[in-house]
């Protein structure tokens, strides 16, 4: 039975009551093979070798474990090789000037390894997301990917781990569902400007409006979203499937929030807060598969052959 997405993905996913652009099946532009949106069960993720990296969980529960004894070389270790030499760099954390692992371990060792929860990313199986969720720390995201037959951390900027992806959900589904002006506070500047362009051409015709029902159409959807972070940046793709929608609608819709982190100079604290983002949003609703591709980096690793580069005799 089909469920709206106000199903619970968790306490604080409630409060996101969002969809994204219903997309018309264009006939006339066949999808080619490899920009095909993949199947939910086609996503996988790769199984690791060494103790305590085998999957995307046990990593970042060792390196939780790691912060939480102080042992910063087992933590070290634990990210990705060329990212390693970055840790000691100098970072800013509280009014302190501290090393990039430092500032990351004290937030790990405010973590518990047993409230983590997995998401596959792609088809390769070489990327994958650790979401920490609780009442004090929000939604934090911890990025993992698979290197050498191990699974690793992959950040090492401290904003990536103090991030609260679940911060101002409440307030962009408010916004939805006033529309026009509040919906515009949810916007950023850069992509409000082209809806202002359209403001007044037609009288009683309020562009943010218009845009707030696209929003609310697709709200259907046989279960729970999936979350799908993306590679490079801070915006995170809710994928909702309605296997009932009509001939012309796309049973795939995908919605782009962008989370940021703010930094409070003079109380010393961070903050956290999420904007929709128009153009990502557009994107997938073009063309779904291949931006999704693009988006969780589903290609083939580059593997060099160590007998033509030298590497085996």
């Amino acid at each position: 039975m089909l469920r709206t997405w106000f199903a619970p993905l968790s306490a604080l996913m409630l409060l996101l009551c969002l969809t994204c652009p219903a997309r018309a099946a264009d006939e006339a532009s066949p999808v080619q093979q490899d920009e095909k949106l993949p199947a939910a069960d086609a996503l996988k993720v790769n199984a690791g070798t060494a103790e305590g990296r085998k999957t995307p969980t046990e990593v970042v529960a060792s390196a939780i474990k790691a912060a939480k004894d102080g042992k910063m070389d087992v933590l070290k270790g634990l990210w990705t090789k060329d990212n390693q030499q970055y840790l000691d760099n100098e970072s800013y954390y509280k009014g302190q000037d501290i090393k990039s692992i430092d500032a990351v371990a004290v937030v790990l060792a405010s973590f518990d390894a047993a409230k983590l929860k997995e998401f596959a990313q792609n088809t390769i199986g070489n990327y994958a997301i650790i979401m920490h969720n609780t009442e004090s720390t929000g939604m934090r995201l911890i990025r993992t990917v698979y290197e050498k037959k191990n699974w690793c951390l992959r950040d090492y900027w401290i904003d990536e781990y103090l991030r609260d992806y679940s911060a101002g959900l409440k307030e962009t589904r408010e916004a939805i569902e006033a529309g026009g002006a509040k919906l515009k506070e949810r916007l950023d500047t850069y992509e409000t400007d082209t809806l202002d362009l359209l403001s007044g051409v037609q009288d009683g015709v309020d562009p943010y409006d218009l845009l707030a029902k696209r929003l609310k159409k697709a709200t259907t959807s046989d279960g729970a979203p999936r979350l799908f972070l993306n590679f490079w940046s801070s915006e995170l793709a809710y994928w909702f499937t309605n296997s009932k929608a009509g001939e012309k609608e796309s049973k795939d819709n995908f919605l782009v929030l962008r989370s940021d982190v703010r930094y409070d100079w003079q109380e010393k604290t961070y903050s956290s807060d999420s904007k929709i983002v128009i153009g990502s949003t557009a994107q997938f609703a073009k063309r779904t598969g291949g931006k999704f591709k693009e988006w969780v980096n589903d290609y083939p690793p580059y593997e060099p052959d160590e007998e033509k580069d030298g590497g085996g005799k």
